[in-house]
């Protein structure tokens, strides 16, 4: 069931990416002008490395306790799609990175463009399933993932918009999964497949 507090924070944070739209170029050379070697080091940490630490811990703590399994599909199928989404939305629109990086994604030798934060995108998608399962560590979700998006806007190589809209994007992947999981139980129909044979 969707709560009606993620439906009016979404709303909120879509109009809040549209609007920092037109304020993009400014707003990353505050930041810059804010650089810290301290904050630059903390939130590092926060890349790639924090998302592989999550990712592993989430599928520990869901493998754990049996009623949680039926979440390994829906997390994997988040996961692909949070992907997949991503990359669709870069190719179509083609944002060049801020001050005109654009970096190959490795091995593919295609241009990885700026919007939406791939980063964000992936880090939000799996905040319905935390929050569903694990909702007594809410917070912490929130402000974790909330510091491995702001690194990347911190960092330059994406806008605010990049980010704020990325992780719209993303908490709605991962809302669509939890609420497919809620009402069809494919999660759970696979576990227990796997376990009769």
């Amino acid at each position: 069931m969707i709560k009606k507090s993620e439906i009016i924070g979404l709303i909120i944070a879509f109009f809040i990416g549209v609007l920092s739209l037109a304020y993009d170029s400014r707003i990353l050379l505050f930041i810059k002008s804010l650089e810290n070697p301290w904050l630059s080091y903390l939130l590092a940490i926060f890349n790639p490395i924090s998302m592989i630490f999550l990712f592993g811990l989430l599928i520990v703590l869901i493998l754990i306790k049996e009623r949680r399994r039926k979440l390994i599909l829906p997390l994997v199928l988040t996961l692909i799609a949070s992907i997949v989404i991503s990359f669709i939305l870069k190719v179509t629109f083609m944002r060049q990175r801020p001050f005109g990086l654009v970096k190959e994604i490795f091995l593919l030798h295609l241009p990885d463009y700026s919007f939406p934060s791939s980063h964000a995108v992936t880090i939000f998608s799996v905040l319905p399933i935390l929050n569903k399962e694990f909702s007594k560590l809410n917070w912490f979700w929130f402000v974790f993932s909330c510091l491995i998006a702001f690194s990347r806007f911190y960092f330059q190589v994406h806008y605010l918009s990049d980010v704020i809209l990325g992780a719209v994007i993303g908490y709605i992947i991962g809302l669509s999964f939890v609420w497919l999981e809620e009402k069809y139980c494919f999660g759970e129909k696979l576990i227990k497949s796997l376990v009769k044979k």
